[in-house]
């Protein structure tokens, strides 16, 4: 958990990315955590999202960095 000390309205801008950013702590990836914020022409939020399994299947995926073939 973290606290802002903050004084003062941030504009629409920065909240859109602080928005995104804490949708990526969300993301079980070790190595790659996103987050998204989706706008509309308005300034509304209209979605939100984070890289990651299907619902329920977070234990289907080991999440490991060990190197393959393909990385």
């Amino acid at each position: 958990m973290f606290l802002f000390c903050f004084r003062g309205v941030i504009d629409a801008e920065d909240q859109f990315m602080s928005t995104a950013i804490l949708a990526a702590m969300r993301s079980r990836d070790p190595k790659f955590q996103v987050g998204a914020c989706i706008v509309n022409k308005d300034n509304v939020i209209v979605g939100i999202g984070y890289n990651g399994m299907p619902g329920g299947r977070d234990d289907a995926f080991s999440w490991g960095k060990d190197k393959n073939e393909y990385g």
